[in-house]
């Protein structure tokens, strides 16, 4: 996507998050990195 890195396209990607889900990427950021390195 217009060759942004992935952590530009995560970072824009988490701010469209609301409410519950929001709340939960909040608390999982570092876990949702590392399992995108691995697959």
């Amino acid at each position: 996507a217009n060759e942004w890195p992935d952590n530009r396209r995560v970072a824009i990607a988490a701010g469209m998050l609301r409410k519950e889900a929001a709340d939960w990427y909040n608390l999982t950021p570092s876990t949702l990195l590392i399992a995108r390195k691995i697959t």
